[in-house]
């Protein structure tokens, strides 16, 4: 059986935007015709490909295996196209896409690929900053070929790797005075001072929550005394202006590097995996 490609073409569209209407303004087609499109791409492979409901559409476990075959087909038709038109520069070339969450895109990815990317200059990188959840949906997607997590994903068509961890401690400013009953985190919705906590051998302290956005906002915060706040302790590295508080347990978490499980890989992702794992452990931390 051949899979035509205007089939799979309808198909990327719509999982990588997990929207029928958008995946066919994607492709300039109507919403009706995408979707004959996918239906007679399900019929002929006998299988869902999307779970429809009333608050939109995900992928069934057969599209996720799918959508990583057709992120393999791009990256071959993007590799022979490179490998055609840069065999004089004998560099790499390619495009690649990185997602991580706030406290490991800006000190980890970056110091981790910083030499190769400079050494291979027909490389486009691009980096987006999300957050845990948002990260592992642009990976399921298919809107990036790497993400940075510290959660498990769990899907049979992802790899994860551990690459590290990150030790959180309680932090408060070394230079102002501290109200030590108030704590810093990215939102309402960030749960990483609460699981702190939970880890703790002794009872968790009453305290007040205040949000500056990200690590580095939260970083700052701490730095003028606002508050205390439950940080990676690789990000004081350097800062003068901050200080561990004594008393409590470090807490670990796994960095995963996760990536769709494929038969083919580029010359430019397998350097990204190789750079990524063998760079990315001396910015972490090793539990005891």
């Amino acid at each position: 059986m051949r899979l035509q490609s205007s089939q799979l073409e309808a198909f990327l569209a719509v999982a990588q935007s997990l929207s029928f209407s958008k995946g066919a303004k994607t492709l300039h087609i109507t919403q009706s015709a995408i979707s004959h499109r996918i239906r007679n791409l399900e019929d002929s492979l006998g299988l869902a490909l999307f779970y429809r409901h009333p608050a939109g559409i995900k992928l069934t476990e057969a599209g996720e295996l799918l959508l990583g075959f057709c992120k393999s087909r791009i990256n071959l038709e993007e590799q022979l196209f490179r490998n055609l038109s840069t065999q004089v520069t004998g560099q790499l070339a390619g495009y690649v896409r990185i997602s991580a969450y706030s406290s490991v895109l800006r000190s980890v990815v970056i110091p981790s690929l910083a030499p190769f990317l400079k050494e291979n200059t027909m490389i486009e990188c691009e980096l987006i900053l999300r957050n845990n959840k948002q990260v592992a949906g642009l990976l399921q997607s298919g809107q990036v070929e790497f993400a940075l997590t510290d959660m498990l994903i769990g899907k049979a068509s992802i790899s994860s790797e551990v690459i590290g961890y990150e030790s959180y401690v309680v932090i408060e400013s070394s230079t102002c005075e501290t109200n030590p009953n108030i704590y810093i985190d990215n939102s309402p919705e960030d749960i990483a001072t609460e699981s702190f906590f939970r880890s703790q051998p002794k009872m968790a302290p009453r305290y007040q929550r205040i949000f500056l956005g990200d690590c580095y906002g939260i970083m700052d915060g701490v730095e003028k005394g606002l508050g205390r706040a439950v940080m990676p302790a690789h990000l004081l590295q350097g800062n003068n202006k901050i200080r561990v508080v004594e008393g409590f347990e470090p807490y670990f978490l796994e960095v995963y590097l996760n990536y769709f499980s494929q038969p083919f890989y580029s010359p430019v992702q397998k350097e990204i995996i190789n750079q990524i794992k063998e760079r990315a452990p001396s910015f972490l931390s090793k539990p005891d």
